[in-house]
């Protein structure tokens, strides 16, 4: 039988990488997309790398030119969108950039799969971010869109662009509203992350030095 093939966008990330994991244990062909910022950054998946079990192509989502040559290259059976800006401070500071990878790019991908890849399944991952201003204790999918940043309203948009283009023009489009989650491939500059590592670091008395 025929492997299926994934491309994963954001392969570099706590995200990408476990999920390139989890699609090798089901016998997939694993490729990864990789900007060229992200170079110095392999270390969640070095080992998968030296072991030769995914390949790596580099490009950039904001350039249509890598996006479609990497794309119709590989000719995946599935596609997962890994690979935003999804750093609440840095949208601030940087909002253009932050929108157009966030949000905006998700055209460029979409147009592509439409227009040479109808059959493939693509899957974006949203945030709960989205819900910025809500003031509920709960929320579940019903809950109104109330974004209070760049990075969620980049989120909102690619929500929207999901839904147009399965709705309008039948792609196979697939999503999950992630909410915080947490492991040691998670960036320290994230506040969960440095809160976990405090409490690790405490509860094996590694601060004791500093009493």
């Amino acid at each position: 039988m025929k492997k299926k093939i994934a491309l994963i966008l954001g392969i570099t990330g706590q995200d990408g990488s476990f999920i390139a994991e989890l699609l090798l244990k089901k016998n997939y062909s694993v490729h990864g997309y990789v900007r060229k910022s992200a170079t110095g950054n392999l270390k969640n998946i070095k080992n998968l790398i030296n072991q030769n079990k995914i390949q790596i192509h580099h490009g950039d989502i904001l350039d249509y030119s890598s996006l479609n040559r990497v794309f119709n290259s590989v000719k995946p059976d599935e596609i997962y969108n890994f690979a935003d800006q999804d750093h609440v401070r840095w949208s601030a500071e940087l909002p253009i950039y932050s929108f157009d990878v966030t949000g905006s790019s998700l055209i460029k991908i979409l147009e592509i799969i439409k227009t040479s890849l109808p059959k493939t399944k693509y899957f974006h991952p949203f945030s709960s971010n989205v819900f910025g201003n809500s003031k509920k204790a709960k929320l579940d999918e019903n809950e109104n869109f109330s974004p209070l940043s760049i990075y969620a309203l980049g989120k909102v948009t690619a929500y929207h662009a999901c839904k147009i283009y399965r709705d309008v023009h039948k792609l196979k489009i697939y999503g999950a509203i992630f909410f915080n989650h947490e492991s040691e491939r998670r960036p320290e500059e994230y506040v969960t992350r440095k809160i976990t590592k405090s409490v690790a670091k405490i509860y094996h008395n590694l601060y004791l030095h500093l009493i």
